[in-house]
This record gives C-alpha cells, structure tokens and sequence, in this order.
C-alpha cells in the first residue's frame, strides 16, 4: 500500500526517508533526487480555454484589470492556512494598486488552466495546495506556506524556485 504515508511496518515504526513526505515519495519510486530536477510540463493546455478564463476573471476586476495581479492559494484540502482571512486582507491592504485573488473562488474547466492566470500574475503565495504544485511550470515568482505540524516532514519542502518559503508557524500578523 502506501507507505508513505504511514511510515509503520510490520516489525514496527521506521524512520521516513528525507526531510519532507515529498522526499519519501519519490523515494519510494526510486527516483529520491529527481524531485528537485524534473520540469513539470502540460501537453494538453489550451491558450483559448486560459484565455477566456483570464478574461471572465479580470473583467469581474472593472476599471482595475490593468492593475498587477498577485494570486493567492491558502484553501488547501489536506493542509489550510489558519491564518488565510488575515493574510488576504493584510494583502489587499498592502497592495491596494494589486489585484488580489483568491484562487479558491475561481471555477477552471481544467486545473490546469490555472497556468495561464499565473504566466500573467506578478506574485503566487500558496500554502501546501494544487496551486503552489502546479506553480511549477509557471513563471511566476511564488511564495509558499508550508505546513509544519505535526512536523517539518508533513510540509512542502523549500526549492529553489521559491521566492520565500515560510512554515505556517513562522507567519506573524
């Protein structure tokens, strides 16, 4: 089964491989350093589908929509941020010149057409969510939340392409 998630064998508990689940999965594959290696790429995505889902979002920003765009993914299923409401509304107070969107409101026919918001965005900060795996073949400069409870191994590890990568422990008001 998966062993990942639950690091326990049959003659008792082991200690997981690496510094983070991420580490352990591909592990498990037997790939342990691709992880940090591999681009991700979609051969499916659809400029004309993106760009529709691009105009429906920022004609809902009016007079605003020539304003920068900072996207924002806190929703995650597994690991939410706590502190999302705070850091969005922080956000639009800091930025007001931005356009500050929450990620969870918006409704792609394909996750990934989420692509083509991002290659336009000027900042992506994502806690532990599809978002922040799908940032990966963005260009978007991204800032991660990463889950540190129960511990650092249940969090997204840092990578280079991160801007910053802050545990969910270390945000402060």
């Amino acid at each position: 089964a998966l062993r990942w998630l639950n690091p326990v064998e049959s003659n008792g508990p082991r200690k997981p491989f690496g510094e983070s689940f991420v580490h352990e999965i591909w592990h498990t594959l037997g790939k342990p350093q691709d992880w940090r290696r591999l681009p991700l790429a979609f051969d499916r995505r659809q400029p004309e589908r993106e760009e529709e889902l691009i105009k429906t979002i920022t004609a809902s920003f009016g007079n605003r929509r020539t304003m920068p765009l900072v996207l924002v993914a806190l929703d995650g299923v597994a690991s939410p941020f706590p502190e999302r409401d705070d850091l969005l509304r922080e956000l639009r107070q800091a930025f007001p010149e931005a356009n500050v969107l929450n990620l969870s409101t918006v409704r792609a026919e394909r996750p990934y057409d989420l692509l083509g918001l991002m290659d336009r965005a000027q900042l992506l900060i994502a806690a532990d969510t599809m978002a922040l795996h799908l940032s990966a073949a963005s260009t978007v400069p991204v800032i991660t939340m990463s889950r540190d409870l129960p511990t650092f191994w249940n969090g997204t590890p840092w990578h280079r392409r991160y801007e910053l990568h802050c545990r969910y422990s270390q945000y402060a008001n």
